[in-house]
């Protein structure tokens, strides 16, 4: 009788859909981004003024950054989508450019502050990319 003869079965989600880390991945980076904006938002015609910077003020410095971050999380999650429905060559190549672009940022991001957040940021990512590489080969 041997003790430990166990062989982990794989669940079917990971088996059906060759993409699925990469979809979660994409999902999560979305809802990051949109939480960023919503917070720039907030920050723009939140009622605290701590600096004494006029609204005008407030507005140039938030609201263009929070337009652009709602702008890449609805791609991010257009991507998502799009990469379980239809997968072409195109949404592919996107999803692996989203997903470098957004693994450098992690990267500068580590090597300025070293934290736990954006080593498992990054950790993400990696086998978010490794879905997409191996997904395609497949």
């Amino acid at each position: 009788m041997k003790l430990f003869n166990l062989k982990p079965k794989v669940p079917a989600v990971f088996t059906a859909d060759r993409y699925v880390i990469a979809q979660v991945t994409l999902y999560l980076l979305s809802v990051g981004m949109t939480f960023t904006a919503l917070m720039q938002i907030h920050a723009a015609f939140g009622g605290s003024n701590e600096f004494g910077s006029a609204l005008v003020d407030r507005m140039g410095s938030y609201v263009h950054p929070a337009v652009f971050n709602l702008f890449i999380g609805a791609g991010l999650f257009y991507l998502s989508n799009q990469l379980q429905q239809d997968p072409t060559g195109a949404i592919w190549k996107l999803s692996v450019g989203a997903l470098s672009m957004q693994l450098l940022l992690s990267v500068i991001e580590l090597l300025w502050n070293f934290d736990v957040m954006p080593v498992v940021i990054i950790s993400m990512q990696i086998l978010g990319l490794g879905s997409l590489f191996v997904g395609r080969n497949h």
